[in-house]
């Protein structure tokens, strides 16, 4: 029992491990190309989350989960809720923003609220 909640809580760590490097990634992108390049700033939100499902993917595949079997099936369920979860982390900022909060502080708070609620899913359903 001990033994199975150190596992998860050490795999919980590698998990928001590889959110907080896949977040830096996506915020760097957002506001390079926003301020730098002068994308919208949904638009470059978008290209981030895309960028860093390949990212976050790869990461608990190989460290949080070390789980390389069923590779394909494994990705496909992994890109499946990503998509899900990166259109409503989309949308979640989007409606943040139109209600006048600033994108970087939206992204903050979204991109947190998600990774507590997508790591229970990804150690059960994904990498189980």
């Amino acid at each position: 029992m001990i033994a199975n909640i150190v596992k998860d809580w050490k795999r919980f760590l590698n998990f928001c491990l590889a959110g907080t490097l896949v977040f830096i990634v996506q915020l760097t992108i957002t506001v390079l190309m926003t301020e730098i390049w002068h994308f919208w700033s949904m638009t470059s939100f978008a290209v981030s989350l895309i960028i860093g499902i390949m990212i976050n993917f790869s990461y608990n595949l190989f460290i949080t989960f070390r789980s390389k079997k069923h590779f394909h099936k494994r990705f496909i369920k992994f890109l499946a809720l990503s998509l899900a979860f990166s259109f409503f982390i989309w949308l979640a900022v989007y409606l943040l923003v139109s209600l006048g909060m600033y994108y970087i502080i939206s992204i903050i708070i979204v991109s947190t609220i998600a990774t507590i609620l997508s790591f229970d899913i990804n150690r059960r359903w994904i990498f189980n």
